[in-house]
C-alpha cells in the first residue's frame, strides 16, 4: 500500500464529497463520514449489536488495510467530548487490553501511546492513540487504536495495515485521522472552544477527609495536605484513568514524618498521632507504616532493613486497644497525562 496512493485517492474522495459522494451516518451518533477514505471503502454492512450499549460498528477495507469504527455509549448517559475524561480513558484502557489479549494475532507488541490531533494544526479536538505491532499469517502488521468522545458517544477506531516503510505508515495514519476529524468537527464545538487549554496540564485533585472532628481530624488533615502536595508534584504517579493517589512506601513514610512535624508545631495530635510519634522516636516509623498503614499496592514482601521482629515486641507493649483511623484520600480527578504528539 503506497502513501502516494493514499494521498491521491484522498484528494479524489474530498472532491467527490463536494459533488455529492455518498456519506455514511455513523449511528447512533449524528456523525457523517465519507464512504471512501483514501483507498479504504465502506463495506456497506453496519453491524448493530444486541446490547444497545455496544452501539454500531462500520467496516472500511482496502488491499492490505482495514479500518473499523465503533460508535457506542457503553451505558454512560453523558459521554464527555474529547479525549481528556475518565470515561474515555477507561474505554481506552479496556480496548488496549483487548488488543493485547486477542487470539487473532501473534507476537503482539505495544509500542506507544499519545494524544493526537484530529484537526491539525489545532490542539483540539484530541483522541487517545495506542500503537501496536503484531504478526498474522506470516505478515507483519501495524495497528492503531484511537478513542475520543463526540456527540455524547464514544468513537473508537482500529486501523490495521500490512506494515510498509515508516513514512508510508504515517501518511496513511494521517489520512484516516484527517477524514474522521473533519467528520467530527461540526459536533465538537465545545471542545474546539477550549483549544487554549492543553489536555493533561497540571493535576486536578480532590482531598476527602473522613474524620468528622476532634484530634484525629487535625492529624488526618495534616497528613492529607502533605500527600496532596506530593501528588501535585508527580502527576505521572496517578492511576491511568484517575482515582486514589497511593504513594510508594518510602513516600508514605516521608509524608507521615512531615505530618508529625506539622502536628508538633501546631499542638494538634491524637492517640494515633502520639503512638506514631513514639514509633518514630523508637526508630520504627517505617515498620509502623508497613504494618499498620499497609497498602495493597506495596505488595506482600517487606523492604530490606525492616526490623519486624523488634517492632512486634514494641507493638505489643505500646499499641493496646488502639484504633487506626481511616483518614481519607487524595484523588486524581482526571486521567494521567499523556504526551501530545509532535506538531505535524
Amino acid at each position: 500500500m503506497k502513501a502516494l496512493l493514499f494521498g491521491v485517492l484522498m484528494l479524489g474522495a474530498t472532491a467527490s464529497v463536494a459533488t455529492g459522494q455518498e456519506l455514511v451516518t455513523l449511528l447512533p451518533s449524528p456523525i457523517q463520514l465519507s464512504s471512501r477514505i483514501g483507498p479504504l471503502e465502506f463495506d456497506g454492512k453496519p453491524s448493530k449489536y444486541d446490547d444497545p450499549r455496544l452501539g454500531v460498528s462500520y467496516g472500511y477495507n482496502a488491499p492490505g488495510a482495514a479500518l473499523t469504527i465503533y460508535v457506542y455509549d457503553a451505558g454512560v448517559a453523558e459521554v464527555p467530548d474529547g479525549a481528556d475524561s475518565i470515561a474515555v480513558c477507561r474505554e481506552f484502557e479496556d480496548a488496549k487490553q483487548g488488543v493485547r489479549g486477542s487470539p487473532a494475532y501473534g507476537n503482539t507488541r505495544f509500542r506507544s501511546e499519545h494524544l493526537v490531533r484530529l484537526a491539525p494544526p489545532e490542539d483540539a479536538p484530541l483522541a487517545r492513540e495506542a500503537v501496536f505491532e503484531m504478526d498474522r499469517e506470516g505478515r507483519h502488521l501495524i495497528s492503531y487504536l484511537w478513542i475520543t468522545g463526540v456527540a455524547k458517544h464514544f468513537v473508537k477506531l482500529r486501523f490495521t495495515m500490512v506494515a510498509p516503510p515508516r513514512d508510508e505508515v504515517l501518511e496513511a495514519r494521517r489520512t484516516v485521522l484527517d477524514a474522521v476529524g473533519a467528520a467530527m468537527r461540526p459536533h465538537l464545538a465545545a471542545v474546539a472552544a477550549a483549544a487554549g487549554k492543553k489536555s493533561g496540564d497540571g493535576a486536578a485533585l480532590t482531598v476527602t477527609l473522613n474524620q468528622s472532628g476532634g484530634a484525629d481530624m487535625i492529624t488526618g488533615l495534616s497528613y492529607l495536605m502533605v500527600l496532596s502536595a506530593m501528588a501535585e508534584k508527580e502527576p505521572e504517579s496517578a492511576p491511568a484513568c484517575g482515582g486514589e493517589y497511593v504513594p510508594a512506601f518510602g513516600k508514605a513514610v516521608a509524608a507521615w514524618e512531615t505530618a508529625l512535624a506539622i502536628l508538633d508545631e501546631s499542638g494538634g495530635g491524637s492517640r494515633f498521632a502520639r503512638t506514631l510519634a513514639a514509633a518514630n522516636k523508637a526508630g520504627m516509623i517505617e515498620e509502623f507504616v508497613w504494618i499498620e498503614l499497609h497498602r495493597e499496592q506495596w505488595g506482600a514482601t517487606p523492604p530490606d532493613g525492616l526490623a519486624l521482629g523488634e517492632y512486634a515486641a514494641w507493638r505489643k507493649k505500646n499499641m493496646k486497644n488502639i484504633r487506626i483511623p481511616d483518614f481519607g484520600a487524595v484523588t486524581f480527578d482526571r486521567p494521567r497525562p499523556l504526551p501530545l504528539e509532535d506538531r505535524p
